[in-house]
């Protein structure tokens, strides 16, 4: 228990600036995005973020071997630093070329919002025993709702000031404040910089990659992780293509996303303190990923039936509450029985590239229905039905496996 107090108010800190940061950036690439390309190129962005986060799946293997978790985590604040303020910087002073920095605004925001939080919950697994996980993650993931919603409040109140490309240096100013806090959170876990490093650099340790392939436990995460992904990928196509119907202004239109996102940080936050805990205590992690699937299916039905901006942003609300509180912290606690490398390099397979895989399934599986001319509304739903069977079969079967595990270990 020694610490343990300082490493989760620091936790919380960190996780706080990360996703305030993000839920500052996420209205401006949304509004941006359906400015200049609207909701038909979206399943190609998808499919574009997808290559571009393997690629750096690849990177932060081979990196995190050489340099330490605090160094990683910290550059990669500096470096969406400087590219928040370029980003800025050309889409206010040459306009006419909007296209190409927003396109690219996107891919960096995507990156952003599953490198970061990735790298940060990895941190985390490798400084938090099991018990101390089941009883202090709960405390750490409401920096992250806090966060989210404070950068939606900020948001709102900010576009009709300054408009929506001056919050990309918001942004910058928040992550400049970050870089100091994992030398003091990852200093305080671990102690000497050489004990890490010559745990991350044996040669006998599989990459992530094969670790998803050959080890049972990291498999079902994956395969939960991706089916989620592409659930929430078609109900994002879903949602962007009712909120361009309605015609709204490129400010206001950033202003209805920052509230959407107020909205679900306030459901996160009422499940986090209410729920939560309760559930991870009495049943465990598995018994939280069970609710996300269900409501995703009621939610499917209903967008059928009412597809309406109402439907939109209670919906939208609702399923991204759950994911960033419920969700979240139920995913984190799956991580917690592996090794120190299994930690960092399977995660950053699966948060980064896995994770984005989904965005690229989905995108082609949209490219191709609009290619075949088909009925994409239809086509959506009952694909979305297959996935959700998929997706609670693997929760069911990882919760029968630990059981079993468990149950060999008493005997």
């Amino acid at each position: 228990m020694k610490n343990i107090y300082l490493r989760s108010f620091l936790s919380f800190l960190l996780f706080f600036l990360i996703i305030f940061a993000y839920y500052i950036a996420k209205p401006v690439r949304n509004s941006l995005i359906l400015e200049w390309l609207g909701p038909t190129k979206l399943p190609m962005i998808y499919l574009s973020s997808s290559f571009i986060t393997l690629a750096a799946a690849i990177f932060f293997e081979k990196k995190i071997k050489k340099i330490s978790p605090r160094d990683l985590i910290a550059i990669c604040f500096l470096i969406f630093v400087a590219l928040f303020v370029g980003t800025g910087l050309v889409l206010i002073m040459l306009p006419t070329l909007g296209l190409v920095p927003t396109f690219l605004l996107y891919m960096f925001i995507s990156f952003f919002g599953v490198a970061t939080p990735a790298l940060f919950w990895a941190c985390c697994n490798d400084s938090f025993s099991e018990k101390e996980a089941v009883a202090f993650y709960g405390f750490v993931g409401l920096g992250g709702i806090l966060g989210g919603l404070a950068g939606g409040i900020v948001t709102n109140y900010l576009v009709k000031i300054i408009g929506t490309e001056s919050l990309l240096f918001v942004c910058a100013g928040i992550l400049l404040i970050a870089v100091p806090f994992p030398y003091l959170l990852i200093g305080s876990f671990h102690g000497e910089r050489k004990k890490v490093l010559e745990d991350y650099s044996k040669k006998t340790v599989k990459n992530g990659f094969q670790m998803v392939i050959t080890e049972r436990h990291i498999r079902v995460i994956a395969v939960i992780v991706i089916s989620m992904t592409i659930i929430a990928t078609f109900f994002d196509f879903q949602y962007q293509g009712i909120i361009n119907q309605v015609g709204l202004a490129k400010d206001i239109r950033t202003a209805l996303f920052a509230k959407i996102f107020t909205y679900i940080n306030i459901v996160g936050i009422v499940i986090h303190l209410v729920f939560t805990r309760f559930i991870l205590k009495h049943f465990g992690p598995l018994g939280g990923l069970l609710p996300l699937p269900i409501i995703s299916l009621v939610a499917l039905i209903m967008l059928k039936l009412y597809p309406n901006l109402n439907m939109v942003v209670f919906f939208w609300a609702l399923l991204g509450g759950i994911t960033y509180s419920l969700q979240q912290v139920s995913k984190e606690n799956l991580y917690v029985p592996l090794s120190r490398f299994q930690k960092y390099v399977s995660k950053a397979y699966i948060d980064t590239f896995i994770y984005r895989a989904g965005d690229g399934i989905a995108g082609i599986y949209l490219m191709v229905l609009a290619f075949m001319q088909i009925q994409s509304r239809s086509n959506i739903f009952w694909s979305t039905i297959v996935l959700i069977g998929i997706w609670l079969y693997f929760i069911i079967s990882l919760n029968i496996n630990n059981k079993s595990r468990k149950q060999e270990e008493m005997e």
